[in-house]
């Protein structure tokens, strides 16, 4: 990725082009301008990035990266955007069936970074309940042998020589 051209971030902060763009406030434009405009953050509040909102507002297909990248550098833009922004009630932001189809779309799709994917693909199966096995601990506690309590001495060592030979047996197989 480059050094941006336009916005605060832009190689030349200075250059003709930012300040072209720093005198386009409401004042300095005509009623055409400012549709367009409004058009271009309405597609920012719906979430579409600055390429797709410059579409959605009219600009030509060949030109809509730069010229999405200049729409939002524009102080009207901005101040409109953030103050449209900080207007918007939490339940508004996005419902949950958007933000499924958003994790589906990036779990789904082959261009997404394996990481972003696999991330999806948890968060899909969290919500959808989708729950992984829990591993089991099944170790014994104790030793190899049972010793009966009720039986006498000479009766458990003959229980226990059988049942260590069966044992050796088991393991050997």
């Amino acid at each position: 990725m480059g050094i941006p051209k336009s916005g605060p971030n832009a190689k030349r902060p200075n250059s003709d082009n930012q300040k072209r763009l720093a005198r386009r406030t409401k004042a300095n434009m005509s009623p055409q301008m400012l549709e367009r405009r409004d058009l271009y953050i309405d597609g920012l509040m719906r979430g579409f990035t600055k390429y797709q909102a410059a579409l959605y507002a009219g600009v030509p297909a060949r030109s809509a990266r730069k010229e999405g990248s200049n729409l939002y550098c524009e102080p009207y833009v901005q101040e409109r955007f953030w103050a449209l922004r900080e207007a918007v009630e939490e339940g508004q932001l996005i419902t949950r069936k958007e933000l499924i189809l958003n994790a589906k779309s990036i779990a789904f799709d082959d261009r997404a970074q394996d990481g972003a994917r696999v991330g999806a693909s948890v968060f899909l199966a969290k919500v959808m309940g989708y729950e992984a096995p829990t591993k089991v601990d099944a170790t014994v506690k104790g030793g190899v042998m049972f010793v009966p309590m009720a039986a006498s001495p000479d009766e458990w060592e003959e229980q226990s020589v059988g049942m260590q030979s069966e044992l050796k047996r088991d393991v050997r197989t």
